[in-house]
């Protein structure tokens, strides 16, 4: 180890035999971005739950103020969504898109087509996220 006007120099040895010289600055910062993005990656999940939560919580309020859905309504459908979610994770991605239509046609038959179509794209934004999460 030697030492500059600028500071410390560390002496590192690369594969080939070579030595470069990184000085204690470089080091540290890229010691700092390390433990940045390793605190991201164990965080990663809090944020997809929160993200998902917050989607939930936008449908429901758009439901509900826009559309005049029934809240209880709302709400229900966006539970059974959430547990579809959890259940049907791991099946084939045809039996997603069947899921989405049938709930697409449930919500034409009982006249809220586009409350429907908003859960069905909650259903895919869920099961994305999830995807995500177990990666």
């Amino acid at each position: 180890m030697s030492q500059t006007g600028s500071g410390e120099t560390n002496v590192t040895q690369e594969k080939d035999g070579r030595e470069t010289r990184v000085s204690m600055r470089e080091r540290r910062s890229r010691q700092r971005s390390e433990e940045t993005l390793a605190s991201i990656r164990e965080s990663q999940g809090m944020l997809l739950l929160f993200i998902v939560i917050l989607a939930c919580l936008t449908v429901i309020l758009t439901s509900v103020l826009v559309l005049k859905v029934p809240a209880v309504l709302a709400c229900a459908v966006m539970l059974v969504e959430a547990a579809l979610i959890l259940c049907l994770s791991d099946v084939p991605v045809w039996l997603h898109g069947l899921n989405m239509i049938g709930q697409i046609a449930a919500g034409a038959y009982c006249h809220r087509s586009l409350f429907m179509l908003m859960c069905a794209a909650f259903y895919l934004f869920g099961i994305v996220m999830l995807g995500l999460t177990k990666e």
